[in-house]
């Protein structure tokens, strides 16, 4: 049971261990379209028992501060929804589909911010991905460069698996020509190619 604020929700869920994968994200997603309030409380409540997991586990001996770091957790809920409405935007303006490979299967599909996040201007949707969440590691890594003004692909050289290779070359998928910021390209452009001299590593 979980208590937020003065309401208590009985979920009563069986293990994930006796779910199947499909299933389980189904019923996630399911869950979520049908009661996205509730399933941002959830969310919320998982946060906060994360971050004292986090602080729990540091074995470091306890220290009074004085300092209060609520507003920090507060801070990242309202990020973490900040992304998800990014995301739908994204979703709407490019059809569900990866940018890059044409991945259709949304449990795997992320928002990805071209220019870094930094506040909730850049959860502008000229400035954002949609992208299969290995292949938006390999964007954050700027392992993948995109051409800004082409929206040609390119690969570091280091990575060698034909998975990744057949991208290089293709282009940035953007359905009715509504394609990224030009400017937020060049300055991962500009990144990329800078990061093209150095090992994968």
């Amino acid at each position: 049971m979980y208590l937020i604020g003065k309401t208590s929700l009985n979920l009563h869920l069986p293990p994930i261990s006796q779910l199947n994968l499909k299933c389980s994200l189904s019923f996630l997603q399911e869950f979520r379209e049908k009661y996205p309030r509730t399933a941002d409380l959830i969310s919320d409540v998982i946060l906060g028992e994360q971050i004292s997991a986090e602080i729990a586990s540091t074995g470091e001996e306890y220290k009074i501060t004085g300092r209060d770091e609520r507003h920090q957790i507060f801070r990242q809920i309202r990020e973490r929804r900040g992304q998800r409405e990014f995301r739908d935007a994204l979703r709407k303006r490019y059809y569900n589909k990866c940018m890059l490979s044409g991945c259709e299967t949304l449990h795997v599909i992320e928002a990805a911010h071209i220019q870094p996040y930094r506040g909730p201007q850049d959860n502008h949707v000229e400035n954002g991905l949609l992208l299969r969440a290995d292949i938006h590691t390999l964007f954050d890594l700027d392992l993948i460069g995109i051409d800004p003004s082409s929206h040609k692909i390119s690969l570091h050289p280091d990575i060698k698996s034909e998975e990744y290779r057949k991208l290089e070359g293709c282009f940035l998928q953007c359905p009715n020509g509504a394609g990224p910021s030009k400017q937020a390209l060049e300055t991962r452009w500009n990144i990329f190619k800078v990061r093209l001299k150095q090992p994968c590593n």
